[in-house]
C-alpha cells in the first residue's frame, strides 16, 4: 500500500482514557461523539488550509450527509455505494452519514446504487447517483469543470449545508443489518452493522492503552480509497482520543538526542533490551492488516506553518513497514515536520 503526501489528519481528543466501550447501535456511537465539545476531527490541507471539528460539530456534518441520502437521493437500508474517495475531513463523515442511512459500502458491485468521491471515474457513471465532492477543505461548492459528471451527478458541497444537522431515524440500522466488506485475519469478509461496532469498540481499548500522555493521532491517508476498516479505525479513535504517528527511523534519526538514537540503532539491530526510563521511550502496540507489532515510540508535535498539534506519539519503523498493509506512515517530506 502507498501513502498519500496530499495531506494530513489529525483525528482526536474527545475523551479521557476510558473503559472498554459498547456500541449497540450506529445512534450509540452518535450520541457520544455529539456529546464532546472538544476536537474530534481536525485536517490540514495541502495549502496549510486547517479545519478542525468538535466532537458535536463532527456529529452534525455526519448527519447532514445521512439526511442529504436520505431525504435527497431517497436511500433506504440495503442501497449499495462504492467508497472512490481517499481518506480526508469530508469522504469520513459523508461515509459514516451513508451507514447511518442504511447502505451497504460495496467495492466490488458493478452497478452501485450511490458513488462517492473527488474525482469521476467510471465507476461513477455505473453508479444510479454520483455523489462528488471537492477536496478543498472549506469548499461551498465543486470547484473543477463538471462536463465529465454523469447526468444525475449531486454536488455535495453545494447540497450539503441547506440539510439539517440531526438525523432522527424512523427506523435506525439495525445491528443484524450487513454494511459491507472488511478485513478478518488478512481477509475480506462481509461485516454486519454488529461487527463492524466491534472492531469499532476494539479500536477504543487499543488506542486507551497507549495512556494518558497521548491525546491525539495524525493519520497520512493512503492512497486507497476509503473503506470500513479506516472508518472503524477512525470512529475508534475518535471515541478515546489517544494515537500514534509511524515514522521512518532513518529520516529522522539525525534529529534524535544520541542516548535515543544509541537506543533505537539497537532495538533495529533486534535488541531486546527494554528502553530505559530516562528516554521517554514508549512501547506501544501498533496494528497493520496482518497482526499486531511492538513498535518504539517518542514524544512527537507536528507542526505546519503556525500550526502546532502536541500530544503525540511518534513510532518508529526500520528502514520500511514491516510489510506493505501499513497504514499510519509518513514518508521523510512528512517527516521532516516532526520532533
Amino acid at each position: 500500500m502507498s501513502w498519500s503526501r496530499d495531506a494530513v489528519v489529525r483525528l482526536g481528543v474527545m475523551t479521557p482514557t476510558v473503559a472498554s466501550q459498547n456500541f449497540a447501535n450506529l445512534e450509540t456511537f452518535s450520541r457520544l461523539l455529539a456529546s464532546s465539545p472538544r476536537p474530534a476531527l481536525i485536517w490540514y490541507g495541502t495549502d496549510g488550509e486547517r479545519v478542525e471539528l468538535s466532537g458535536k460539530v463532527t456529529e452534525n456534518w455526519i448527519a447532514k450527509s445521512a439526511n442529504l441520502f436520505v431525504d435527497e437521493l431517497d436511500a433506504t437500508h440495503g442501497d449499495s455505494i462504492r467508497l472512490a474517495a481517499t481518506q480526508h475531513w469530508r469522504s469520513i463523515v459523508a461515509a459514516l452519514g451513508a451507514l447511518r442511512a442504511g447502505c451497504v459500502i460495496d467495492p466490488e458491485t458493478d452497478r452501485p446504487t450511490f458513488w462517492l468521491g473527488f474525482d469521476i471515474d467510471e465507476r461513477a457513471d455505473q453508479a444510479e447517483v454520483a455523489v462528488v465532492m471537492d477536496r478543498a477543505a472549506l469548499a461551498t461548492r465543486y470547484g473543477h469543470g463538471t462536463d465529465d459528471w454523469p447526468d444525475d451527478a449531486i454536488d455535495y458541497c453545494a447540497e450539503i449545508r441547506s440539510f439539517g444537522d440531526l438525523f432522527d431515524p424512523i427506523d435506525a440500522v439495525p445491528g443484524s443489518h450487513g454494511i459491507g466488506l472488511a478485513t478478518t485475519d488478512g481477509q475480506a469478509t462481509a461485516v454486519t452493522l454488529s461487527e463492524w461496532l466491534e472492531e469499532v469498540a476494539a479500536w477504543c481499548d487499543r488506542a486507551s492503552e497507549l495512556g494518558e500522555e497521548t491525546d491525539g493521532v495524525v493519520v497520512v491517508p493512503s492512497d486507497e480509497p476509503l473503506d470500513l476498516d479506516m472508518l472503524a479505525r477512525s470512529c475508534g479513535i475518535m471515541a478515546t482520543g489517544k494515537a500514534v504517528v509511524l515514522v521512518q527511523y532513518p529520516a529522522v534519526r539525525h534529529r534524535l538526542p544520541q542516548a535515543a538514537r544509541q537506543y533505537l540503532d539497537g532495538w533495529f539491530a533486534h535488541s531486546t533490551a527494554p528502553p530505559p526510563p530516562e528516554l521517554g521511550v514508549h512501547l506501544v502496540p501498533c496494528r497493520s492488516i496482518h497482526g499486531q507489532s511492538m513498535l518504539p515510540a517518542l514524544p512527537a508535535a507536528l507542526q505546519l506553518g503556525k500550526d502546532r498539534a502536541g500530544g503525540l506519539l511518534a513510532a518508529f519503523c526500520c528502514p520500511t513497514p514491516p510489510d506493505p498493509a501499513w497504514e499510519l506512515l509518513y514518508g521523510e517530506d512528512a517527516a521532516q515536520l516532526l520532533l
